[in-house]
């Protein structure tokens, strides 16, 4: 997203904050349940039907019409679909930002399909052992090549990864990797367990304590490397507030951004409502209330769009002039 398309982004937002309108900027689809991976804490093995490519497309003009200016296609493993470099294009053609998050095992024979898109994120969860131990055997030097072809095809690569009980002593690797590769890293908290939490999640959430600790340190890797780690030293103390001191947070989802899963779009993963598409995205948005019903197991990502929301500086800042993202 160039600068001007940032300044579009901030327009809307305002819009969407302060007028009478709700503006979908950012939809993340999980076009796939189907995965490749082995994950230790993940629940996805394929079950449940796929979006057609039909509905993919009509949905993806829905929300152009309606001002999204992102997309993000997640899954499962979104490359297991024939159809997603159709989908990245679609994406592209309607004028809006790309991201798609993988494993990174078949980067390397999808290139062609994904050369249009604006951010592929891989997960990286530590050093061979510990990364294999927690996505399945093989997968760390598969990601890894993911990575570094993508990176020859000049595609804009970054890594997540998520923080629990079998990593979190690998953080140190993770930023000197990050380093090494010229790749972002953005790390998250493995969360679970409620009503919509991923019960699996939650077997590897960190005490409190440790949680405090870990984002402690993270805050440290932020001041040295700004450019290199996220999120933001906001959104980490947002962090804490959720986690540790188990305080609710303004969420922005269902106001600047829904989730579309199932057949169904909601405000996110850990949300315990949402209103069906038959009708259409623009239908299902509107009736998709603005307040979410959730038991705040929240992803990083989304507290940091709910700081976006909230309009904090620094957060702000972060996404104006920095590429991690």
């Amino acid at each position: 997203m160039d600068l001007i398309d940032k300044i579009g982004a901030g327009m809307s937002l305002l819009r969407s904050r302060y007028g009478t309108s709700r503006i979908p900027l950012t939809v993340s689809i999980e076009v796939t349940r189907r995965c490749n991976a082995d994950c230790d804490y993940c629940d996805y093995k394929g079950e449940g039907e796929e979006i057609s490519t039909s509905e993919l497309k009509e949905m993806l003009e829905e929300m152009a019409e309606l001002g999204t200016r992102q997309v993000v296609l997640t899954g499962g493993e979104p490359l297991m679909r024939d159809d997603i470099g159709e989908v990245v294009s679609s994406c592209k053609d309607l004028g809006m930002d790309v991201k798609l998050n993988s494993n990174g095992a078949l980067v390397p024979y999808r290139l062609d399909d994904i050369e249009e898109v604006d951010k592929l994120t891989v997960s990286i969860d530590g050093p061979p052992k510990v990364h294999n131990s927690l996505r399945g055997e093989e997968s760390f030097g598969k990601a890894m090549e993911g990575i570094k072809n993508a990176k020859d095809a000049g595609i804009s690569v970054s890594m997540t990864t998520v923080i629990s009980t079998g990593n979190s002593d690998s953080l140190d690797w993770v930023v000197e990797k990050s380093r090494e590769l010229g790749v972002p890293v953005n790390f998250q908290i493995a969360v679970g367990g409620g009503p919509a939490g991923n019960e699996k999640y939650g077997v590897h959430t960190l005490p409190k304590e440790e949680i405090d600790e870990k984002v402690e340190q993270l805050k440290e890797y932020k001041r040295e490397n700004p450019e290199l780690v996220a999120p933001s030293i906001p959104t980490l103390d947002t962090i804490k507030k959720v986690y540790v001191d188990e305080e609710e947070v303004k969420c922005g989802l269902g106001v600047i951004g829904a989730r579309i899963e199932r057949g169904d779009i909601t405000h996110c993963a850990h949300s315990r409502n949402s209103s069906g598409l038959d009708e259409g995205f623009e239908e299902g948005w509107r009736e998709l209330s603005e307040e979410p019903d959730c038991n705040y197991a929240c992803c990083t990502g989304n507290l940091e769009l709910s700081n976006v929301y909230g309009l904090e500086p620094r957060t702000l800042q972060e996404h104006i002039f920095m590429d991690k993202y």
